[in-house]
Formats: structure tokens, sequence, C-alpha cells
């Protein structure tokens, strides 16, 4: 969901200062986007959410329905040699 201000971000703290980062989301904030997509309806596999919204922008290769199989079956064949 993007960085969320909890106890496991304490190494990134000194990135965040010396770079000026200070956009960290509450942990409520941070089990929104993943709540909303487990529990919602009618989301179709692969499509990109933030904030709550469906993105447009997505790399429209993540919509090519023969390389995600051909990836899927990479993936497991990793998997099974590892």
């Amino acid at each position: 969901p993007g960085l969320v201000n909890t106890s496991m971000m304490d190494w990134f703290r000194p990135l965040q200062e010396k770079h000026g980062w200070d956009e960290m989301l509450t942990v409520p904030q941070g089990a929104a986007q993943p709540l909303f997509a487990a529990l919602q309806p009618g989301l179709h596999s692969g499509s990109f959410w933030s904030d709550l919204e469906e993105e447009t922008y997505a790399n429209p290769i993540t919509a090519d329905p023969p390389l995600g199989s051909s990836l899927w079956e990479y993936s497991q064949a990793a998997v099974r040699a590892a």
C-alpha cells in the first residue's frame, strides 16, 4: 500500500530525513487499500488500485493474459526447482 508509519519502518527514517520524504501513511490508511481490494466484490484480477480508485495508467503489459499465463508457469517451475 505504500510506506506505512509503523515500527517496522524505523530503519527507513534516516533515509526519510536525509531526502526530505515525509509522506507516510497512517496504519488505518495503509490497511484500507488491501482490505478494500480483498472485500470489494467484482474487482477483476490484475487491476491496479491506488487510494481506493482503479488506476488507468498501469502498463498495458499487465493486461496481457498470455504473458500472465507464461509468467505463472515460469514461476511454478522455478518454485518446483528450488
